[in-house]
């Protein structure tokens, strides 16, 4: 196989407002196949997984201070912190997602409709975008705006039980239901973009915690 074809996704720019682990996964993803990927973070603060300490018992944070889960879900990407509570702020994501190919999230639609970053005030934007959209209980239900993680869809899966030996609910480490809803993101991202090539017009996708662990069993 030639070593000196361009990666898939080169060319493509995605802009990444995303925390924990299933959005920033599924970016990851895209910028290990080419895509310049841009993560919006939150100005003195940052992602929440930079100030993560431990995990399953284990040490997160190497003794030089690298933030390790951080690194395990962004690497590749490029970073700026904007601050999405002010006009100047929202006005800077705008500009460039009227540059950008993907834009991607995790963060509940009524923050997402807070910072200007709904799907349909970006799309009106950059009608090529393709709005990536992962969530928790679902993206569009009566749920959407329920914060959830990686336990919570598990839990209200039922995989707790599918994968437990006996009558209490069992949680396996590894964070499932994330990294399973992530990478589907991933690949629906993916399939946009070639859509987009077909027709000229981008659209939005989207996933969730739930949604994946269901497809998971």
């Amino acid at each position: 196989m030639s070593t000196n074809l361009p990666a898939p996704l080169s060319g493509v720019r995605v802009i990444d407002l995303t925390i924990w682990i299933q959005g920033p996964l599924a970016g990851q993803l895209l910028a290990d196949l080419g895509a310049d990927v841009v993560k919006i973070e939150k100005p003195g603060q940052g992602d929440f997984t930079r100030g993560l300490q431990t995990l399953y018992g284990s040490p997160m944070v190497t003794p030089d201070g690298r933030a390790l889960m951080w690194e395990l879900v962004n690497r590749g990407k490029r970073s700026l912190a904007v601050d999405l509570r002010r006009e100047e702020g929202r006005a800077i994501l705008h500009k460039l997602v009227a540059e950008a190919d993907v834009f991607l999230t995790n963060l509940l639609p009524k923050t997402l409709a807070q910072f200007g970053a709904s799907p349909e005030e970006l799309m009106r934007v950059n009608p090529r975008l393709v709005y990536a959209q992962g969530g928790g209980l679902g993206t569009k239900s009566a749920l959407a705006d329920v914060a959830a993680q990686d336990t919570t869809g598990t839990a209200f899966s039922g995989f707790m039980y599918t994968a437990s030996r006996d009558d209490d609910p069992y949680y396996p480490p590894g964070g499932l239901a994330d990294v399973l809803s992530g990478t589907n993101l991933a690949f629906a991202i993916t399939a946009a973009l070639l859509r987009r090539e077909k027709t000229g017009v981008g659209e939005v996708v989207s996933t969730s915690l739930l949604q994946g662990m269901l497809w998971f069993q």
